[in-house]
């Protein structure tokens, strides 16, 4: 969880700073489908610190869209086993909905476990 000195949404420095790339980086990554968490609000850019945090944990992948509609998914899915989250979120390159022991990971063939 994010402590009360670290905002959820971040300008395009911040973000930036939290990637440890340039600003200029972070909006041809963002122009170029590869960077996740963009909103617009009103003429001001921001960036989701948790969507990016979660992006940076998966191993950052190149299709932002598909990461962000995993997590979306994920969200929705109140009362669903947690395996199924987990497997509906691989299979669109997003975030494992949690790892650890007997929990699969992307790449992990059947009856492997961490």
């Amino acid at each position: 969880m994010n402590a009360p000195s670290e905002p959820e949404l971040l300008d395009l420095q911040e973000a930036a700073t939290f990637l440890a790339i340039s600003p200029r980086s972070v909006l041809r990554r963002t122009a170029a489908g590869e960077l996740p968490g963009f909103r617009r609000i009103g003429r001001a850019a921001r960036w989701s610190r948790t969507v990016l945090r979660l992006w940076i944990l998966r191993g950052c992948p190149v299709d932002a869209e598909a990461f962000e509609l995993a997590i979306q998914a994920a969200s929705e899915c109140q009362g669903v086993p947690r395996h199924a989250i987990h497997e509906t979120a691989l299979e669109a390159g997003g975030p494992p909905a949690e790892t650890g022991p007997g929990v699969l990971i992307q790449g992990d063939r059947e009856g492997e476990r961490e």
